[in-house]
């Protein structure tokens, strides 16, 4: 695919997660913000008890469209948060992710530092 055509998945994924903020999970935040890979953070946001959500994923930031998605374990899970272990992942800076029925809805304001 060339580069034109990655933006412009890049542009439809944003647009897919945009529209699916008003009926779908949504991710609002994290906390902490930073840890280390094994650690325990608390993933925030609205409709995440859901049977179509699957996975909560880091996405590298500073690949523009991300490629690598590693998928966290969930701990636990309620409608407004979600308990995850940071994933074995290379330290830096990450987006989260969703997986809800295998279409992959990227929250670029929801961050988080491995360290």
């Amino acid at each position: 695919m060339n580069k034109c055509g990655v933006q412009l998945a890049w542009a439809f994924l944003l647009l897919c997660g945009l529209a699916m903020a008003q009926s779908g999970p949504l991710l609002t935040g994290v906390e902490p913000t930073a840890g280390k890979v094994g650690d325990t953070v608390t993933v925030t946001g609205e409709k995440l008890e859901g049977a179509t959500l699957q996975e909560v994923l880091l996405a590298g930031l500073e690949e523009d469209p991300p490629e690598n998605f590693y998928p966290a374990e969930i701990l636990e899970r309620t409608e407004d948060k979600i308990l995850i272990k940071i994933p074995q992942v290379p330290a830096g800076a990450y987006t989260l992710a969703l997986n809800v029925a295998d279409i992959f809805y990227i929250s670029p304001a929801v961050r988080i530092t491995v360290e």
